[in-house]
């Protein structure tokens, strides 16, 4: 009778415990159910990131992951960095979620954070001012050396050899060539109009002699002319300097900390260090320094846009590189990110923001 008792009012105090329990109000959500804020660390760097008239953030680094963001429904909030150094910093210090501007991938950068695929790849470029000097009279310069000599007596040659055979082709069956100056002469003219001149051979052997002179002369004049062209061209975009191989002569400036600066240690080339594009350009365009070596895109932005006529970006770009997000080390979003990315690249949208923003297709 005490067990059955016992067992009785057990049950009634289980009962009453359950019943208060489920009386009791729902616990409130706590933050950490609250949907997490990014924050995205950037700097300015045109024409990846930069504040339009009204302070918004815009650029080509900074519409691709507004675009990523919105697919991935991201919740961020940007704040600005003052060098690239301070980004990488930021992001594996755990201070930024992700660095999105115009940021190299480098091999010591890849030891400390991770990044994700490549969205943008160019190269080192060099700034310079333009020369002084007239263009065409900047050509003929250039042309003045060893190999153009060496084309010259080759061609010189050639002449005088056509001219011989010529005469003595035709000295028998030719009044008009019956002297050598006389084939010289036919030669040369022949070279100069691509086509037959007097005194015009007579000779079966003479005449197949000419007309493939003639055809060979039309070859020489069309390189030549491309030749003589291109180097009209390419000089009037140079300055004192139209090569790497004139850096180590000149006073060179970088800035900072980039990939630029290092290539030009590596290179062991003395540089000036300057803490961003606009002050290194301003150095260049005032004359303290011959020429400024950073990224391409970001040179010839700079120079459209801010120091147009004063300084020539040359065309020849060298050290390949990639632009890409930084990411701390194992973050949740990177393999989200990579997958977006990859599908906006391979978009027609984003094939027109980069003509928007830097006239490539």
């Amino acid at each position: 009778m005490h067990r059955v008792l016992f067992v009785f009012l057990t049950l009634a105090l289980t009962l009453g415990a359950a019943t208060a329990a489920s009386q009791q109000p729902a616990p409130a959500p706590t933050a950490a159910t609250a949907p997490e804020t990014l924050v995205i660390g950037t700097r300015v760097v045109p024409p990846f990131a930069f504040k339009d008239n009204s302070g918004q953030w815009q650029g080509i680094s900074i519409d691709l992951w507004r675009d990523i963001a919105g697919r991935l429904q991201l919740k961020y909030r940007i704040e600005e960095a003052g060098t690239v150094k301070d980004l990488i910093d930021g992001v594996v210090e755990m201070k930024f979620d992700a660095a999105v501007a115009a940021i190299t991938v480098t091999e010591e950068r890849q030891r400390r954070l991770d990044f994700s695929h490549p969205f943008f790849t160019t190269g080192l470029a060099i700034a310079t001012t333009p020369s002084d000097a007239s263009p065409a009279w900047t050509a003929l310069s250039a042309m003045f050396t060893w190999s153009w000599l060496a084309v010259a007596l080759a061609v010189f040659a050639a002449i005088v050899a056509i001219g011989l055979l010529l005469w003595f082709v035709e000295r028998k069956a030719n009044a008009e060539l019956d002297v050598a100056r006389e084939g010289f002469w036919s030669s040369l003219t022949m070279l100069l109009t691509a086509s037959f001149t007097s005194p015009e051979p007579r000779t079966a052997l003479g005449r197949t002699i000419a007309a493939l002179w003639v055809v060979t002369s039309l070859i020489l004049l069309t390189f030549f002319t491309g030749i003589v062209t291109s180097a009209l061209t390419v000089q009037s975009l140079q300055g004192r300097v139209r090569g790497v191989e004139d850096l180590p002569h000149m006073r060179v400036g970088g800035i900072g900390g980039s990939t630029g600066m290092q290539w030009l240690e590596n290179e062991r080339v003395r540089a000036t260090s300057y803490p961003n594009v606009a002050d290194g350009l301003a150095a260049l365009a005032a004359g303290k320094i011959d020429a400024f070596v950073h990224d391409a895109p970001i040179l010839q932005h700079m120079a459209q846009k801010e120091f147009k006529d004063r300084i020539v970006i040359l065309p020849d770009n060298f050290a390949p590189q990639d632009y890409a997000f930084a990411l701390p080390t194992s973050s949740p979003h990177r393999r989200a990110i990579n997958q977006e990315l990859l599908a906006i690249k391979s978009s027609e949208v984003w094939k027109k923001r980069l003509f928007e923003y830097l006239g490539e297709r």
